[in-house]
């Protein structure tokens, strides 16, 4: 009776610390192929919507959900399930529209839809309407995370230790 718990649901988190070894994490790996002049393979359509939170936004918002839950004060409820999200939906080609202006250089793109990315959702959306005040804010923009996450993966193209 004195467990408590919470399951989250995270949407496309991003941020600096990500494993640039795995080609995941399309912003990362945007930057990633745009700082080491390849070309990176878009292989959904550009009009593919997804949310995208930035890391530390989704950290904060989980260690305010926890504390809430310690401190007992979450209407008695003993656990929580909750849907973190930035709640903005953006497009493939924003994203690549983004990282274009904020590095002032054009990504090379090579673009073929697979069959079996056909299979995959084009449009995704979240809300999430548990605890709305437990929301990720104040959210972190996409352009200042996409800026961080250049900035970050420049200075280890720089000292030679991106991947």
């Amino acid at each position: 009776p004195n467990i408590s718990f919470l399951i989250g649901r995270l949407t496309n988190l991003y941020g600096e610390e990500q494993n640039l070894r795995k080609p995941q994490g399309i912003i990362s790996h945007l930057v990633r192929c745009l700082l080491h002049h390849l070309p990176i393979h878009i292989a959904v359509p550009l009009d593919t919507i997804r949310d995208y939170l930035y890391v530390g936004d989704a950290a904060r918002a989980i260690v305010r959900c926890l504390a809430m839950l310690d401190a007992g004060t979450h209407g008695g409820a003993q656990g929580l399930v909750k849907i973190f999200a930035a709640e903005r939906t953006t497009t493939i080609a924003e994203l690549i529209g983004t990282v274009a202006r904020i590095s002032r250089r054009q990504p090379r793109l090579v673009c073929g839809v697979r069959p079996r990315t056909a299979e995959q959702a084009r449009r995704i959306r979240f809300r999430s309407t548990t605890l709305r005040a437990m929301n990720p804010a104040p959210l972190t923009s996409l352009p200042v995370g996409i800026d961080r996450v250049f900035r970050h993966q420049m200075l280890l193209h720089q000292r030679g230790l991106l991947p």
